[in-house]
């Protein structure tokens, strides 16, 4: 069995970065998981999630809102949400 690594990203207003890289992970054919943390405008967040719920059957994708909460802040939260044995940390402008 592969390892399995769950891939931890905070966002906020970056709804197309999340896209591409999922899209990307896709394309791979990843067997990760990806663990989404959106602090974002709702206006942002109801945009994401509509584009998730198309994709969300092609991999592995965990989306959480968190209004109002910093990066550091979410990715505590995540971090507890994870069922993976590994994680990764990737910002929302890491490339």
């Amino acid at each position: 069995m592969p390892l399995k690594v769950a891939i931890i990203i905070p966002t906020i207003n970056r709804s197309a970065f999340i896209l591409r890289q999922i899209e990307y992970f896709i394309l791979t054919d990843s067997q990760h998981s990806m663990y989404i943390g959106d602090s974002s405008s709702e206006s942002e967040r109801t945009k994401l999630k509509e584009e998730i719920a198309k994709l969300e059957n092609k991999f592995d994708i965990n989306y959480f809102e968190y209004p109002n909460l910093n990066g550091q802040d979410v990715i505590k939260k995540l971090m507890r949400k994870i069922k993976e044995d590994y994680c990764i940390y990737m910002g929302d402008d890491d490339f």
